[in-house]
């Protein structure tokens, strides 16, 4: 989860609404970001178990 956070803390602050293990071993997480850009303040993530981020998207 930390990975996810770091990735998404470069777009403002965040907040994490939601974090859950989906498949075996990667694990989904979504927050917001406060920032100007709607288009850009939302965020969601799928990492590893190594912490490896997978999947990450803006909107």
């Amino acid at each position: 989860m930390n990975a996810c956070g770091r990735e998404a803390s470069r777009y403002g602050r965040i907040r994490i609404t939601y974090a859950e293990e989906r498949d075996r071993g990667v694990f989904t997480v979504q927050g917001d970001i406060d920032n100007r850009d709607r288009r850009r303040d939302q965020f969601t993530c799928r990492f590893d178990s190594s912490g490896r981020i997978v999947d990450f998207r803006l909107g």
